[in-house]
């Protein structure tokens, strides 16, 4: 059974983990940032001087003795700050981050709903698959925060829904291989 939805269907499928997710996440829209946010939120200022070089920048941030070079702490999280681009000229910049971070985990139960569809899952598993990722704690937990963890979420099931698609083309039986880890 392997359904083609139209985006309307996915849509629907997944407005329930969209709504669930929200009732969670926006009374906590305008909370401070936490301790690793403002790295990125540096590095998204340092973007804004020089676009091609966000790493280009000294920080005391593991160790107070210690400072150096942004890409020696954390040489592959740069994406997140040019996610974090719009934040860094608000002055009141916690909502918009929260908001773009809500946003982003509804891109990733958007993309799970159709990476279900895309594995031949029925309706109902499509809309579970959604309410999974929406409900798990730790999901909630980063995106309340502006860590990259939530992107990189989204991002990784977006890639994965692509590569199934590409796959799926050669191999109609490799969708039977996911089946026993998406339950």
């Amino acid at each position: 059974m392997n359904i083609k939805p139209t985006p309307t269907i996915i849509f629907l499928c997944s407005l329930s983990a969209l709504i669930f997710s929200a009732a969670c996440l926006l009374p906590y829209l305008n909370k401070a940032f936490t301790i690793d946010d403002p790295f990125f939120l540096l590095q998204a200022q340092q973007i804004r001087e020089a676009p091609l070089h966000p790493m280009a920048m000294y920080i005391c941030w593991v160790e107070d003795k210690e400072c150096g070079p942004v890409a020696r702490n954390t040489p592959s999280n740069f994406l997140m700050s040019y996610y974090l681009l719009p934040v860094a000229s608000r002055a009141n910049p916690e909502w918009l981050a929260h908001l773009m971070q809500i946003m982003a985990l509804w891109c990733g139960i958007a993309a799970t709903v159709s990476l279900a569809f895309r594995f031949g899952f029925g309706t109902f598993a499509a809309c579970a698959a959604g309410l999974l990722v929406a409900a798990t704690p730790p999901v909630l937990a980063m995106a309340s925060t502006a860590m990259p963890e939530i992107l990189a979420l989204s991002q990784g099931v977006i890639r994965i829904r692509k590569m199934a698609r590409s796959s799926m083309a050669l191999a109609a039986h490799w969708r039977w291989a996911w089946r026993p880890l998406l339950g």
